[in-house]
């Protein structure tokens, strides 16, 4: 995740992103959640309930 924290205030620096699986209390299936961090804050989004979901990592890209 590209996010870092100020020591002096504490606030997110750069734009974090986060897509995560989610499952309600109660229910069988899980959806899929997209969270992006800016001016206003957290935006969140489901962007995927149609189906069952299996978990992944795919770390294209990811900085080493």
């Amino acid at each position: 995740m590209n996010c870092l924290t100020s020591n002096t205030n504490r606030r997110l620096v750069g734009n974090p992103i986060v897509a995560y699986r989610y499952r309600e209390e109660g229910s069988t299936t899980f959806s899929v959640k997209y969270g992006s961090y800016g001016n206003g804050g957290w935006n969140l989004q489901t962007v995927f309930n149609a189906a069952e979901t299996k978990a992944a990592i795919d770390q294209r890209g990811a900085k080493r």
